[in-house]
């Protein structure tokens, strides 16, 4: 058995706490005037909060609706002067007394009133109940204090939440343990912040009197705001997405001479292929030739195989220290680490020393060159890496250890340590200068043409191609093309350089143009077709050489076309700094500090990562059906979000089909309605059918149930509970909503409508915890209007706000808090547009950046709470092309691999995203 010792463990939360309003008791509260959305009418409504009581002997008003007036019939909260009791008065004749509660510790009050029936809950629980037929007109609300300035609050509300036609308890339920949000109907929402008493999230003021202040002390809700550190005590890494993405540091400080050695490093490799994590070599990157002295690397990932290499500078192996068990998996954090010790060597992967060795030979190492994320010149890790450490003069390691559960720091020794940063890649905390390379590299954004913009001329850069007829006047290039392949090109001595494997935008603006034209560059045949005026743009990579930049008419009818201006700049990608890390060492989980030792000949191993993920969530993102000439497909896809890479086999859904909807919880995904024609064109029926599988297993789908009826192109979207299936079409366009319990089985039941009948197809379907999104769609026309609805209730739909255009058959995403909806086709054409919203609230759209091309995506949220991914479409010609971003920044996708095949009209969905958080 092991024997464990800790000299600390820990646990706190995971997220932020709410707030609070104190109150001392003596002359202080809040006050909302009077506003004409209290106006409650003899309708539904909702009444809540948490109240935290000190016993001071005296009535204290939890809450008062009368304000300065007093004619009785207003809702009024108090606490009996004798006793530990609580009232609801309105008036003499309808009020719900000496209902128990308890001081010094929190309690949560609703007051719902339902059909003209009005009761009072405490913690969950039915209390009382009357007839309650009044109609309550608008009055200034009090909180703490009562309408005469009396009745003084001792103590704490959190949480107060006024809903205006909906009574949200009609029976016994249990509190809700999140922070209070904005959903439909609510007209107040206050006492939530820790730093601020009169926040209000609907836009009221709130005044307050006296000593009233925000508080930190809460009933233990949690927010949706993760607490500092990301989910882990490691805070940082880098994403390296294969060739030609590295990191490289140049220092005499990297000779080892005879020197002990530690060399370590967190690794999460996404592929199944020999990658070198980190490496010195004797040279600089410029000699290929050049000796590896020390290698930490992956060698053989199928068998887990991990190495530690140590060379002299004459190339001669001095140690080579290969081992697989127990393993190191594939899309998995692992720590690795190689030391030196004297003569002796030994490599431990998560803490295990799984190989040793001795130094054959004469150690002479004057390497100056440090590679990260590769060796010098291929076998590019596409993972992560993070705290990446070199410690010159010291073995750290020399048995069985608990790897590090906080990031690495500079100790005695430290010659390397880099990838801490969730900010910066290029981060290194001893002062060495790092260079990326590939997606790691920082663009400039320095126009790469010398004469773009024709403001003095032409001539001196650019020239006819195939014979073309060139003018220029009044800073415009017009362009006549009579033959084949003829129209205006850069001349050779002033082509740009351009770097192979960084990324390039080439932009165009056309004043007018007629029939049409292509443009690109010549090396590795990169070009794009345009027949309107306006501003068009080309993405493409950069070759070894660039052989020609060209704007001119292809085969066909001759052209003209005027030129205002001509671009490339190199493309601002992500700068690969990540907050994705090994869940190890949270603050706001276990944590184990100080001595911790393993003596034993059997490995006893602690979790990591927090419990959602142990118990569910494993990143996965899955691709269903679709349809390519001349065949639908049955295929389920699967990649893991986290990583990078091509999609795997995962099974097959019950019958072939396109026009699906897919949806997810952490268990379960869910894929409804679509076109069971095998055969292309559809010749087909609509299906209700509704299937489902087990996201951490592969496998087939499972019948789940049906929907209401037989249709086509709904959309989807879903919290840890339920799933929503929206719109669709039957051959008419239909806006019904149903729902589902994912854990169960059955067929759907009505949820309510979307906002507007006829618009209602091929929807982007989107969720936070509590709101699903349904944005864009077609019913005949292309809309842009966003619907929302909350999940855990039902009912119709409201507006949110548009989208920046109107489109269908966009794709989605959403970290919980910010949501997604990219590319999709606008009636005439393909889009590449991603636009944002802030889920929470309500409002139009804002611009993201763009797709890695213009694409009808598949549908649904296939991304985790950070990145969003964006699988096979229509371009208008099917595309197996993947692209994903980074959910919380704003910018341009990147490729993340391909599909297995080149499908359109997909269902997409993940076990991980925002509406699961």
């Amino acid at each position: 058995m092991a024997n464990l010792r800790v000299d600390k463990i820990t646990s706190t939360e995971t997220f932020e706490t709410t707030g609070s309003v104190q109150f001392d008791g003596v002359d202080d509260g809040l006050t909302i005037s009077d506003n004409a959305a209290f106006d409650l009418g003899t309708g539904d409504f909702t009444i809540e909060g948490w109240y935290y009581l000190v016993n001071a002997g005296t009535y204290q008003s939890l809450m008062d609706w009368r304000g300065s007036g007093a004619d009785g019939n207003y809702p009024a909260l108090l606490r009996n002067n004798t006793g530990n009791y609580i009232y609801y008065y309105v008036n003499s004749a309808q009020r719900i007394s000496n209902v128990e509660i308890s001081y010094d510790t929190w309690f949560h009050v609703s007051i719902c009133r339902f059909s003209g029936i009005t009761k009072l809950f405490i913690d969950g629980k039915e209390k009382g109940s009357f007839a309650d037929t009044i109609s309550y007109v608008s009055r200034d609300i009090l909180l703490g204090v009562s309408q005469s300035n009396s009745n003084d609050l001792k103590g704490h509300i959190s949480n107060y939440r006024v809903i205006k036609g909906r009574a949200l308890y009609t029976s016994n339920f249990k509190p809700p343990m999140r922070e209070l949000e904005v959903v439909p109907g609510t007209v107040l929402l206050a006492c939530q912040s820790k730093t601020d008493a009169s926040l209000e999230k609907t836009g009221k003021t709130i005044t307050v009197t006296g000593n009233a202040v925000a508080s930190e002390l809460t009933p233990g809700i949690l927010t949706p705001i993760v607490k500092s550190g990301g989910g882990s005590a490691i805070t940082g890494s880098v994403e390296f997405t294969g060739s030609p993405s590295k990191l490289t540091a140049d220092s005499v400080d990297f000779a080892m001479g005879s020197n002990d050695l530690t060399m370590e490093c967190w690794f999460y490799n996404g592929v199944d292929t020999i990658t070198h994590l980190l490496q010195i070599d004797t040279g600089t990157y410029q000699s290929p030739s050049d000796i590896t002295n020390f290698s930490l690397a992956t060698r053989d990932a199928a068998a887990g195989d991990v190495r530690f290499l140590i060379r002299n500078d004459s190339g001669s192996n001095l140690s080579d220290l290969v081992a697989g068990a127990p393993g190191a998996k594939i899309n998995a954090w692992h720590h690795l680490a190689g030391t030196i010790e004297g003569t002796t060597t030994r490599l431990f992967l998560n803490g295990i020393l799984i190989a040793s060795g001795t130094i054959s030979g004469t150690r002479t190492h004057t390497g100056q060159r440090c590679t990260i994320g590769a060796n010098q010149t291929s076998r590019y890790l596409k993972g992560y890496l993070s705290n990446v450490r070199i410690v010159k003069g010291t073995a750290l390691y020399t048995t069985d250890f608990i790897p590090p559960t906080r990031e690495l720091k500079n100790i005695p020794g430290t010659v390397l340590l880099a990838c801490q940063d969730p900010d910066n890649p290029l981060t290194e905390a001893t002062g060495k200068t790092i260079t990326g390379y590939g997606s790691l590299h920082e663009a400039t954004d320095v126009e790469m043409l010398t004469n773009g913009s024709f403001a003095s001329g032409y001539s001196t850069e650019w020239e006819a191609k195939n014979s073309a007829n060139l003018s220029h006047a009044n800073g415009e290039l017009t362009v006549t093309s009579t033959q084949n392949y003829s129209g205006v090109k850069v001349k050779s001595a002033y082509l740009p350089s351009l770097v192979a494997g960084r990324k390039y935008v080439m932009t165009i603006n056309l004043k007018s143009i007629t029939n049409s034209i292509r443009f690109g560059v010549v090396s590795g045949a990169t070009k794009t077709s345009v027949s309107t005026a306006g501003r068009h743009t080309l993405h493409f990579t950069g070759q070894d050489s660039t052989s020609e930049i060209f704007i001119e008419k292809p085969d066909g009818s001759n052209s003209t076309f005027v030129l205002k201006s001509v671009s490339i700049r190199e493309l601002n990608t992500p700068n690969g700094a990540s907050n994705f890390t090994p869940q190890v060492g949270d603050d706001r989980q276990i944590t184990f500090e100080g001595v911790t030792k393993i003596n034993t000949d059997a490995y006893f191993y602690l979790p990591t990562g927090d419990t959602v993920t142990r118990d569910s969530r494993s990143g996965r993102g899955f691709f269903a059906g679709g349809g390519t000439t001349p065949n639908y497909t049955n295929a389920i896809d699967f990649i893991t979000i986290a990583s990078m890479g091509n999609a795997q086999d995962f099974g097959d859904l019950t019958q072939e089909k396109q026009s699906l909807g897919g949806t997810a919880n952490s268990t379960r995904g869910i894929f409804a309605s679509g076109y069971n024609s095998p055969t292309f064109p559809a010749t087909g029926n609509n299906t209700s059918a509704i299937e489902y599988i087990t996201t951490a297993t592969t496998g087939n789908g499972i019948d789940f149930g049906n929907l209401d009826s037989a249709i086509r192109y709904a959309s989807c979207a879903a919290n840890s509970t339920r799933g929503l299936i929206a719109g669709g079409y039957t051959p008419t366009y239909i806006d019904r909503i149903e729902y589902i319990t994912i854990a169960s089985l059955g067929n759907a039941q009505t949820f309510g409508t979307l906002t507007t009948a006829g618009t209602a197809t091929d929807k982007a379907g989107l969720s936070s915890p509590t709101r699903a999104l349904f944005a864009g769609g077609e019913g005949p026309s292309y809309v842009s209007q966003i619907d929302y609805v909350t999940i855990a209730s039902t009912g119709n739909a409201q507006d949110f706000g548009d989208l920046t255009a109107s489109r269908r058959r966009a794709a989605s995403a959403s970290s919980g808090t910010r949501g997604l909806v990219a590319a999709g086709y606008n009636g005439s054409a393909y889009v590449n547009t991603i636009d944002y919203v802030t889920m929470a609230t309500t409002g139009n759209a804002q611009d993201f950046g763009d797709t890695y091309q213009a694409k009808s995506s598949s549908k649904g949220q296939v991304c985790s709470a950070i990145r969003g991914v964006f699988g096979s479409g229509a371009t208008p010609s099917s595309t197996n092309t993947i692209d994903y971003v980074t959910i919380a920044s704003t910018g341009n996708a990147n490729d993340f691999g391909d599909t297995r095949g080149a499908l359109f009209e997909q269902a997409g969905c993940s076990d991980s995203h925002g509406g699961l958080s």
